[in-house]
């Protein structure tokens, strides 16, 4: 008998600086958001989240949130201490990534996802104007020199 797994995200915010991928539900949010800060979660309540997980055997895969939601330092400190809570290495999907901030993620983070939504140049244009692939394919390099999954 298969064995069948259920796998969760923890949401990060609701704001996503770019805000223009046709598809995404935090586009069709941005120009209602006045205050960025205010369209993001409290540090607490994703903590508590992450604890709720852990105790209920819930898998989470992924960390996920809108481009430049967190400044860095939060980022850390929330990836640091989920990471605490939940006791594993987690996916981050919180759009592109240098390598000094991968360095910084990498002891508790298993890899990144780099959102390519479609490689066709002329649609992908249309679709997510403001998200080119160049800095996907660079943070996916980094992520091979530092040996971090993508």
């Amino acid at each position: 008998m298969k064995k069948t797994q259920f796998e969760r995200a923890i949401f990060l915010s609701w704001y996503c600086a770019k805000g223009d991928c046709k598809f995404c539900y935090m586009s069709t949010q941005k120009k209602l958001i006045k205050e960025p800060k205010k369209a993001r979660r409290s540090f607490a309540s994703i903590l508590a989240e992450a604890i709720l997980c852990k105790k209920l055997g819930w898998k989470i895969e992924f960390l996920s949130g809108g481009y430049e939601s967190f400044t860095k330092d939060e980022l850390f400190f929330l990836i640091k201490n989920i990471y605490r809570i939940y006791g594993e290495k987690l996916w981050l999907n919180i759009g592109v990534l240098n390598k000094k901030d991968l360095k910084l993620f990498k002891p508790y983070i298993e890899g990144v996802c780099g959102t390519v939504e479609t490689i066709t140049p002329k649609l992908h244009n249309e679709i997510c104007p403001s998200k080119p692939i160049k800095p996907i394919e660079t943070m996916f390099r980094y992520c091979d020199e530092l040996k971090l999954k993508k």
